[in-house]
């Protein structure tokens, strides 16, 4: 028996979020537990971009 047939090692699915429509995050969904595996399902926080210093002061 080889071991990849029967392996447990994870692989994360990242999406586009112009891909993401509710129907086919229901479908992955759907096709994840019918096959056994999790679904975690998590939007990704965007970083605030850093604001720009104030001016004056010593910049001169």
């Amino acid at each position: 028996m080889q071991t990849t047939q029967h392996s447990s090692t994870r692989c994360q699915v990242h999406l586009h979020p112009a891909a993401t429509n509710p129907s086919l995050i229901f479908e992955i969904r759907r096709q994840a537990r019918d096959a056994g595996l999790p679904f975690i399902g998590t939007q990704q926080r965007r970083n605030r971009a850093p604001s720009p210093g104030p001016f004056g002061g010593d910049a001169a």
